[in-house]
């Protein structure tokens, strides 16, 4: 079957910036005194940044007289914005990217992270032309891992969630995905239980895309 739209998360499935994260988790956990051991951190990493920001408060009583989920969430957001924008693009993002515009594919990207974030790294990359839709957190009511997002950017590009690939490197929300009936592609190194995907590529230039558009 050929493909007619695709929804793309930005961190990690567009822009290789998980560096910028974890630097910016780190020092987080500075200022407020956190001190994580592998067990909470294997406790805490896990989802949408919005997930994240829950486990924080969860696990970490006194960050509630400083922040609630939301302005937590946009913290990590807000925070991580600048080494983002320096991140490389995961492998061969660009170019795919490029060559689905060509074909007249059209895609949205479906993200938690913020619209002049995600514009200011598309202008960069010369690939702003090739993005129909950015549909983020606040236009759902539920946020990542939710498949909220993912279905109101398939609708915005006019297309029914049967006909649209939805690329992600987060496990639980492409798990999520999968289940509503999206085609689901994971970005990863790390091999995964295929209960959560269709597809797992390290990069976007795996021959097995090919097949999809």
């Amino acid at each position: 079957m050929k493909y007619k739209a695709i929804v793309m998360d930005f961190d990690g499935t567009i822009v290789d910036g998980m560096s910028a994260w974890i630097n910016m988790y780190y020092a987080f956990d500075q200022k407020y005194n956190i001190i994580l051991s592998q067990e909470k951190k294997d406790r805490i990493y896990v989802g949408s940044v919005r997930s994240v920001a829950t486990n924080y408060l969860s696990l970490f009583k006194h960050l509630n007289d400083h922040f609630t989920i939301d302005s937590l969430t946009r913290y990590f957001v807000d925070n991580s914005r600048e080494g983002t924008l320096t991140s490389p693009p995961i492998k061969g993002a660009i170019e795919f990217i490029t060559e689905m515009h060509e074909k007249n594919i059209p895609i949205a990207i479906a993200s938690s992270s913020t619209v002049p974030t995600i514009q200011e790294f598309l202008k960069k990359h010369n690939i702003s032309q090739c993005i129909q839709e950015i549909v983020v957190g606040s236009d759902v009511k539920h946020c990542k891992p939710a498949a909220d997002i993912y279905i109101e950017a398939s609708h915005r590009l006019g297309h029914d969630i049967n006909d649209t690939v939805v690329f992600e490197d987060s496990v639980l929300a492409l798990t999520n995905a999968k289940k509503v009936g999206f085609k689901s592609v994971l970005i990863s190194h790390t091999k995964v239980s295929p209960e959560s995907h269709d597809i797992q590529i390290e990069d976007y230039f795996s021959p097995s895309l090919k097949e999809l558009f």
